[in-house]
């Protein structure tokens, strides 16, 4: 899944783990898997006054094999659609910085046709619903343990918070990852100086897996 601050440019298609260097990531709760395994899920929710109807995105495993995994990925706003598969390495660094070798858009009855990824315009252009944009660079970064809600549960995580500027609006940022949770990505929130909600990322379900113990 790619991150804001024009997630990809930014901060769900390029990584923000440059802002976790020299930090030392929140220890995880026992019994949550970071490993991903055929058929493990998840579903995101997206939501805010960025986007005229909230998105759900759910990404399944549907093969690992020779240290790649591919991802079956819909997104769904209203009654729209959007359905692709996304091929690359099976890691978590991989999985927080978006590296995806291989993209198929699905089409009706199944059939399958692989996309060119230049400089992940493609990835980008998929995962456009959820994206959010931001004018220039983030300012007045804090990192620090924090603790998230994954789905019905809560896992020990590293939230990045910081000041950005969306549409010429002042807003606080505070994004999260879990290195237990084998998705990597937890909950985010985006909110003006005004109190509105701008993008918010919700957890709403896992597999069993890779689930947060309870």
């Amino acid at each position: 899944m790619m991150r804001a601050h024009a997630l990809l440019v930014a901060c769900f298609v390029t990584s923000c783990g440059d802002q976790q260097h020299g930090v030392v990531l929140a220890p995880v709760n026992a019994g949550v898997s970071a490993d991903l395994h055929v058929g493990d899920y998840v579903v995101y929710r997206f939501s805010g006054s960025y986007t005229s109807s909230p998105v759900t995105l759910r990404e399944q495993v549907t093969a690992l094999e020779g240290g790649r995994v591919t991802i079956d990925v819909r997104a769904t706003r209203g009654h729209e659609e959007r359905h692709w598969i996304q091929v690359g390495p099976d890691s978590a660094e991989a999985r927080w910085n978006d590296t995806v070798d291989e993209i198929y858009v699905v089409g009706d009855h199944g059939a399958k046709q692989r996309l060119p990824n230049p400089d992940n315009q493609t990835l980008a252009r998929l995962y456009e619903w959820v994206i959010v944009d931001a004018d220039g660079e983030a300012t007045s970064h804090e990192t620090a343990a924090c603790e998230q809600a994954i789905a019905s549960a809560r896992i020990a995580c590293t939230c990045d918070r910081a000041t950005r500027v969306h549409e010429r609006m002042t807003v606080r940022s505070d994004e999260s990852r879990c290195v237990g949770f084998a998705w990597q990505r937890g909950p985010a929130r985006w909110v003006g100086v005004d109190g509105q909600v701008v993008w918010q990322v919700d957890v709403v379900e896992t597999s069993p897996n890779t689930s947060p113990a309870r």
